[in-house]
């Protein structure tokens, strides 16, 4: 489980007959698997790194 914040609203499509809806702003908890979708989907928000960070 990861939790992830979006940018902007996502459709999820798990199979060619179930879509998932996530609005702008959401945040929560969810698989890896669907973390991992999200991010190549480039719809999570962007974190940005510190100078200490790099």
């Amino acid at each position: 489980m990861k939790t992830i914040t979006l940018a902007r609203a996502w459709r999820d499509r798990i199979d060619p007959v179930t879509v998932e809806e996530y609005p702008a702003a959401w945040s929560g908890a969810v698989s890896n698997d669907r973390a991992d979708r999200a991010k190549r989907a480039g719809v999570l928000v962007v974190e940005k790194k510190t100078e200490a960070e790099d």
